[in-house]
């Protein structure tokens, strides 16, 4: 089972076929936490969501939502697109450094412009990094070293900020720090 966090923005309720999205909230559709199950109820996968982007609204009769969504077993990341009733993954490709061992993405956010996206990645040496994304090619624009095991980000309305939780899993139990990226200095 793979779950990740996610922030969800501007989608409406699609609930059909073989991707479909549950609000876990009751009530209608919002920004927040989605679990999105792929196949049918028996097979029982699930994976949260990160990062949804409406895009084609005005151009297309139905709107289609893109969905980045990772792998923290496998080292990936993947574009799901979203239509009336389905999915696909449109591309998926490996993320991290160390390809001999797992670098762990967990967490996933898009810039308010949608001209970036931004991964953490968890297991470092001993640190965690956060790697910038460009939407357009997803080529990487920058990465940045944090604290042990960066999880769950999220950027300032005006993009400038970058949020990123991080925890420590080894040893004694220490608090969490939060980690503030400037996302214009990410080279």
């Amino acid at each position: 089972m793979l779950t990740m966090m996610c922030v969800v923005s501007g989608l409406s309720r699609i609930t059909k076929g073989v991707f479909s999205l549950v609000n876990r909230t009751a009530g209608p559709a919002e920004a927040g936490h989605y679990v999105a199950k792929f196949g049918s109820a028996k097979a029982g996968r699930y994976v949260l969501l990160c990062a949804v982007v409406s895009i084609g609204a005005q151009a297309a009769k139905t709107p289609e939502y893109l969905v980045y969504v990772a792998s923290e077993a496998a080292d990936k990341i993947a574009l799901v697109r979203l239509g009336p009733g389905a999915g696909r993954i449109d591309h998926e490709f490996t993320t991290g450094i160390m390809p001999a061992d797992i670098d762990g993405p967990h967490g996933l956010a898009v810039s308010p412009d949608r001209r970036f996206y931004y991964v953490s990645l968890a297991h470092g040496q001993p640190y965690g990094t956060v790697w910038k994304y460009s939407t357009k090619d997803d080529t990487v624009v920058g990465r940045v070293t944090l604290g042990m095991f960066p999880a769950t980000l999220q950027t300032t309305p005006d993009g400038e900020f970058l949020y990123v939780v991080n925890f420590n899993l080894h040893g004694d139990m220490v608090p969490s720090s939060v980690s503030v990226v400037a996302t214009s200095e990410m080279l």
